[in-house]
């Protein structure tokens, strides 16, 4: 626990200080391209490659913009991309993707989704496992995996899920190397494997009681689809 609020502790050092540095031309930056009112989001949550911000165009409608790396911010726009143009049935369970911005400042931006964290209270008598089903056979379907499924992850807008974060993501042939062992840890097995099924039945089961999950039809499908991808 200590060791956790000492990397807090520390990430919110370094990101005051690039705030200070770079706020300025990061707001002139969005200013050119018609985007306003740039708001930190998030900065406990913030490393040193990423950074989050809220802003609003002309018309007052929010946006959410993820500063990342050149090949990140590249990767994610491509993903989100490619879903969208694959998501036929309009599922609409990813973020909707706005713009790409490599310069100074390498940004994505994205339709800003108001919501909060998936618990028991917005899962229990809603179709939220219906609709995780339908996005893992998605998923399944056009050989999709997420890699970083976990709560921090899950907005739920309503009863509507919402799944964000891509930069691990792939799609076919469409992916992204990086050496991160640790990663979505807890909602990962054990042995080295990536797997959304895995990832999400793990959240259900810290959210509903074990009956609960054993009476949802759609809770058995979902452990169901549980197959293993080797990291």
């Amino acid at each position: 626990m200590f060791k956790r609020f000492l990397t807090h502790f520390r990430n919110i050092h370094e990101s005051i200080i690039w705030i200070l540095g770079n706020i300025y031309y990061l707001k002139k930056d969005l200013n050119l391209r018609g985007y306003s009112s740039v708001k930190v989001f998030k900065i406990i949550l913030w490393n040193s490659q990423k950074k989050y911000f809220k802003v609003k165009n002309e018309f007052g409608t929010e946006y959410f913009v993820k500063i990342n790396t050149n090949r990140y911010v590249r990767h994610e726009s491509s993903i989100i991309s490619k879903i969208e143009s694959l998501d036929t049935k309009k599922l609409n369970f990813y973020p909707k993707f706005i713009l790409k911005v490599n310069g100074r400042f390498n940004y994505n931006i994205f339709e800003f989704i108001n919501g909060e964290k998936i618990s028991k209270k917005n899962v229990v008598g809603n179709d939220i496992t219906k609709q995780i089903l339908d996005i893992l056979k998605f998923f399944k379907k056009n050989e999709i995996s997420h890699k970083d499924i976990r709560p921090h992850n899950i907005i739920m807008q309503g009863n509507k899920i919402k799944v964000i974060d891509y930069e691990h993501c792939s799609i076919k042939n469409i992916k992204i190397n990086f050496n991160k062992p640790d990663l979505n840890k807890l909602y990962s097995p054990s042995d080295g494997t990536w797997d959304d099924a895995f990832s999400f039945f793990e959240i259900l089961k810290k959210i509903l009681e074990k009956e609960e999950i054993e009476k949802d039809f759609f809770c058995t499908e979902i452990f169901n689809m549980i197959k293993y991808e080797k990291k």
